[in-house]
């Protein structure tokens, strides 16, 4: 997907607050509509977006799970859709959606020139570890 189909936001907070409906235009439509296998399951009580800023919060300040405050979903919500959206790569592509544009933003290509050596490295350390 070019990354053009997206505005890019002029800003990226690094510190904690709930995503602006810029940062979240960004993003959006790489979160899972369903939580489950296809199946609709019964309706969501919580938003994608709520979801998300609670993740966002924990990764800010660094809190424990069951700390989270009462103004996002349960905290056993949020942790087992960051669990499987960690699982099934849709952070993956939110970082690659965000890294792609800020390389735009910066004027170089969307897709870094050299191969990307990061996962083999990760691997070879995990058979030498």
């Amino acid at each position: 997907m070019a990354s053009t189909d997206k505005p890019i936001a002029t800003t990226w907070r690094s510190t904690h607050g709930d995503l602006t409906d810029e940062e979240w235009d960004l993003i959006a439509d790489l979160i899972p509509t369903y939580s489950g296998d296809g199946r609709m399951g019964r309706p969501a009580k919580w938003s994608k977006r709520d979801i998300v800023n609670g993740i966002f919060y924990v990764a800010a300040t660094g809190c424990q799970w069951r700390a989270l405050p009462s103004c996002y979903p349960h905290w056993n919500t949020v942790h087992r859709y960051h669990v499987r959206w960690s699982e099934n790569g849709v952070w993956e592509r939110v970082c690659e959606r965000l890294r792609e544009q800020v390389r735009e933003r910066e004027g170089r290509e969307a897709e870094p020139s050299a191969p990307h050596q990061s996962r083999d490295r990760r691997h070879a350390l995990r058979r030498v570890g």
